[in-house]
């Protein structure tokens, strides 16, 4: 179910994605090539942000366009909003690709996946079995 956002949601949005970023007001408005009162004002809410302004708000915060625009739920954290960004990007440099090396670079990737996912699997509970043990001896000595 689509949800439209009022225009002080996504301004709300906005801020929040500028202060993760770690950016002024007026270091995106100058990136936004507008003034500091127009950027203050759709960051306000006043105004809303063209949907050519809010592309480029995404880039500068490195914020997936979506999250201007869908309602969240939940509070999915930041990191966890990048990440998703960073591999949406990786997919659409994939679909780029003809269709043998993007099977192909799939494949290879997912192998690659799946041993480290298993590797590091492996080391948790290496690390788990090692803490276990080492409990036991300090609670053996007294």
């Amino acid at each position: 179910m689509d949800i439209e956002l009022s225009k002080q949601q996504i301004a709300n949005k906005i801020k929040t994605a500028r202060e993760m970023a770690r950016k002024t007001q007026v270091y995106m408005a100058k990136e936004l090539n507008i003034a500091r009162q127009t950027y203050l004002d759709i960051e306000n809410g006043k105004t809303a942000a063209k949907t050519t302004t809010l592309l480029e708000i995404a880039e500068i915060t490195k914020m997936p366009i979506m999250w201007f625009l869908e309602e969240s739920r939940d509070q999915v954290a930041f990191q966890s909003i990048r990440d998703n960004k960073d591999v949406m990007d990786f997919m659409m440099i994939i679909s780029k690709l003809p269709e043998p090396a993007r099977s192909e670079l799939l494949k290879n990737s997912t192998q690659m996946a799946t041993m480290m996912v298993s590797y590091g699997n492996k080391l948790a509970n290496e690390k788990d079995t090692y803490s276990s043990h080492s409990m036991r001896a300090v609670s053996t000595a007294f």
